[in-house]
């Protein structure tokens, strides 16, 4: 499991007292001196500076709280003093005294305020019971007590990534990844609070547990956190297939997000070939597939069925690609598909006195949940280049689907991506 580098130490609170609203008292005699309540509130009214938003309890994403006190008959000599203690661990948090008004005799009246906020080192103000004494020369004139709440933590998000950043964020977000990749299941909490513990289960396609990794929080960061959890192949590569991974939060199911595992060829295609976003479909065959930009097609129809023929761009490129579909429950069963591709692959071998060097079949599943088989035959020419053929068998909606795939060593990479990039988008509607 990969988790973020986390700070684990505070530093004080920005913390600020000043008076607002001072106003003085013209009057013979000396005014009798007195104070109201010590309120601790979220907002003041910036016209009134009175308190809004009275509370005594907090929640942890508070940014401000505000300490403040109506006072009248107070000299401008006179001193004033804010102590913030947080009643848990003893420490001031703020303890400073202040005159009125600095070098004026004469009395006033207005609020006394003082607050603590987060700052951008410091991004919550840590949990816990807090007390406020406000002082008048000295001497004890009101006290009020508050608390920041413990929160919940909460999963806010979970993504699957074959590539993290440094604080396990997901970079590349996926849920096809190559044998040989390593699986991220990102997990985003609210708050990293300790007690409690995050799990991920991970399934192949039979529902075999293959690993179980269990994180306990340690520590409390209360803020917004990644973790990532890691499925990899220990020394080889992982198996092609289906698979799952379920998320635990204090051992409740969170969710299960399914995922799938192909080899390097058969992963989706990458941008530069399929950047405009063209697609061919036929409703009529109830059948669409991601088509590779600037190319074209022709198509054909007979009582055996439908033929589209990819055009490429250049007729110089040695790539070519003909997508078969056949006529209703008009087709061989799956157990004489290498037969078929044989004979297909041999018709254009024979024709170009191609010799067979190497002959793959697999089975695959692709982005849309369909089971495909394909077989790839390795050829050499009579000039010592080296050619394949790539036949991908699709069955759906009572017909057989084939690509058909022919491609000379030298465009080897533009033939293979197009071809994951068909076959992976290919769609049985």
């Amino acid at each position: 499991m990969k988790i973020a580098n986390f700070k684990k130490s505070l530093i004080i609170l920005l913390s600020i007292i000043f008076i607002l609203g001072l106003t003085s008292l013209t009057t013979a005699c000396e005014p009798d001196l007195s104070f109201g309540d010590l309120t601790i509130c979220e907002n003041i009214n910036e016209e009134t500076f009175e308190p809004v938003d009275q509370k005594n309890e907090f929640d942890i994403n508070i940014g401000k709280i505000y300490a403040i006190i109506n006072y009248s008959g107070a000299r401008g000599e006179d001193n004033y003093r804010f102590n913030w203690v947080n009643l848990d661990t003893g420490e001031n948090i703020l303890d400073k005294t202040l005159k009125y008004s600095e070098g004026k005799s004469n009395y006033f009246e207005g609020y006394a305020m003082s607050y603590i906020a987060t700052t951008e080192e410091v991004k919550v103000i840590p949990l816990g019971n807090y007390k406020v004494d406000f002082y008048h020369n000295g001497e004890l004139k009101s006290t009020a007590n508050f608390m920041i709440e413990e929160p919940g933590i909460e999963i806010m998000e979970v993504s699957l990534a074959n590539e993290v950043d440094e604080n396990s964020t997901p970079v590349s977000k996926t849920e096809q990844f190559i044998s040989t990749e390593i699986i991220y299941a990102c997990v985003n909490i609210n708050y990293y609070i300790s007690g409690n513990s995050l799990t991920a289960k991970w399934y192949d396609n039979n529902g075999e547990l293959l690993v179980e990794t269990v994180n306990n929080l340690d520590i409390d960061l209360y803020e917004p956190a990644w973790m990532a959890f890691t499925l990899k192949g220990e020394g080889r590569d992982i198996p092609v297939g289906a698979y799952n991974v379920e998320i635990y939060l204090n051992n409740d199911l969170y969710g299960t997000y399914d995922f799938e595992v192909v080899e390097e060829r058969q992963a989706v295609a990458g941008d530069d070939n399929f950047t405009q976003g063209n697609m061919y479909s036929n409703d009529k065959y109830e059948v669409s597939f991601s088509m590779p930009d600037d190319w074209t097609y022709t198509e054909s129809e007979s009582t055996e069925g439908l033929e589209v023929n990819l055009v490429a761009p250049s007729i110089d490129l040695p790539v070519g690609f003909l997508f078969m579909a056949s006529a209703l429950d008009d087709y061989p069963p799956s157990d004489q598909y290498r037969d078929f591709a044989g004979e297909m692959s041999s018709d254009i071998a024979s024709d170009n006195n191609w010799e067979v060097v190497d002959v793959q079949e697999n089975e695959f599943i692709n982005r849309n949940d369909i089971t495909f088989h394909d077989f790839i035959y390795r050829y050499i020419d009579q000039d010592n280049n080296d050619w394949a053929t790539a036949i991908a068998f699709f069955e759906g909606s009572d017909r057989l689907y084939v690509l058909f795939t022919t491609v000379r060593s030298d465009y080897f990479e533009m033939g293979e991506s197009i071809y994951t990039g068909i076959t992976g988008t290919m769609d049985l509607e």
